[in-house]
């Protein structure tokens, strides 16, 4: 796979991450499927993160990160951190958005994304 395609499958797993995140803040809850989901696209990311490089490291820290709280975090819904974690997975979306539009896509490993 090349880095271009990696980093369009990364940014498409942390937009689905980032909605069930949403989703999460606005019912205060969690369900099985939104686990089973957000695992299942951590452990895409996770074989997807070679190709796409160091750019993509946010999104697949914040998926990481999703997960570890469903399954391992305290039984009490802590908003301010998965508040927090969506705002992660938007500057995740946005970096990578950057790279991904750039009008010289070929060199894009040479834009500094701020």
């Amino acid at each position: 796979m090349d880095t271009r395609e990696a980093r369009t499958q990364m940014r498409d797993m942390a937009r689905e991450g980032l909605a069930i995140v949403e989703g999460l803040v606005d019912r205060e809850g969690r369900s099985y499927e939104s686990v089973a989901r957000l695992r299942q696209l951590a452990a895409d990311a996770r074989s997807v993160l070679p190709d796409a490089g160091f750019p993509a490291e946010g999104a697949w820290r914040a998926l990481q990160q999703a997960v570890a709280a469903l399954t391992m975090g305290p039984e009490e819904f802590d908003q301010p951190y998965w508040v927090a974690l969506a705002e992660d997975l938007r500057a995740a979306i946005a970096t990578l958005d950057g790279l991904l539009t750039h009008p010289s896509a070929s060199g894009t490993d040479f834009h500094i994304v701020g």
